[in-house]
């Protein structure tokens, strides 16, 4: 009886987090409020390309993708990297039979997720994600480690910081 009790209490718990996710969803007026942000924040990122050579082709090159029916906008862009055989790979381990390599000078792979609900990627992110109002953001910025990377990194960072407080004073109104 005491198991059925437990799985009868994990069961609730579960339609209670079911329920409370999908009451959640964004309107579609509030998803093109969030889908207008996070273009402005690519942009941002964009005009960076000044001080970055890691940007130079971010504009035409980056791979956007959008969903039309909830909030996710995804901006994927590499630039001097490519991937190469793993030396460490062993066929009955996990791991990758390749590995990505980076330019030492400005390699760089960039992939921003602006989206509503749960992280469903399956990289480890941080909790909490950094939000905007409703939006959940993840960034990942990798490179060869440069003090240029690591100020990119600070850079897009404040960029994220400050669009969280225009969007916080716009609703306070």
């Amino acid at each position: 009886m005491n198991r059925l009790a437990s799985g009868v209490f994990l069961l609730v718990i579960l339609l209670i987090s079911m329920n409370s996710a999908h009451a959640a969803q964004l309107n579609s007026k509030e998803r093109a409020v969030y889908s207008g942000i996070a273009h402005h924040v690519f942009e941002r990122i964009v005009g960076l390309k000044k001080q970055y050579p890691h940007l130079a082709s971010l504009e035409q090159d980056a791979q956007k993708e959008e969903a039309a029916d909830k909030l996710w906008v995804a901006f994927h862009y590499t630039h001097a990297m490519s991937w190469v055989p793993n030396p460490d790979y062993h066929p009955f381990t996990k791991g990758s039979d390749r590995i990505k390599l980076f330019s030492k000078t400005e390699g760089l792979e960039l992939n921003l997720y602006f989206f509503e609900g749960d992280w469903l990627g399956q990289a480890a992110v941080p909790h909490p994600l950094f939000q905007i109002g409703e939006m959940n953001i993840v960034t990942f910025i990798e490179g060869a480690e440069t003090p240029e990377l690591s100020a990119l990194r600070r850079d897009v960072a404040r960029i994220l910081q400050e669009e969280q407080s225009i969007y916080a004073k716009k609703t306070l109104r």
